[in-house]
């Protein structure tokens, strides 16, 4: 059974994308979060037509960028879970 985070896009807010306003219009953002709030502020009919595009990376539409987590999927590797063996020990 799939979680709620299974549904989430899990991303790094600080990476530089292109905000494309659906009516033809290229927007440079410094960064992903900065392009996806640029996004919510277009009209609603607009945002359907629009994307968001991480430079080198995934283009988002609207179904997306509502599902957009601005941090590291649960239990990555690397990650450092409480209640892990390595705590316990301590």
């Amino acid at each position: 059974m799939k979680t709620p985070e299974d549904y989430n896009i899990h991303v790094d807010a600080g990476q530089p994308a292109t905000l494309n306003d659906g009516a033809g219009k290229l927007t440079d953002c410094p960064t992903l979060q900065e392009a996806v709030l640029a996004w919510h502020a277009l009209p609603a009919e607009q945002k359907m037509r629009a994307t968001v595009k991480v430079i080198g990376g995934p283009v988002y539409t609207a179904h997306h960028i509502h599902r957009l987590h601005y941090e590291a999927k649960p239990n990555q590797e690397g990650c450092d879970v409480e209640g892990s063996k390595k705590q316990q020990g301590k």
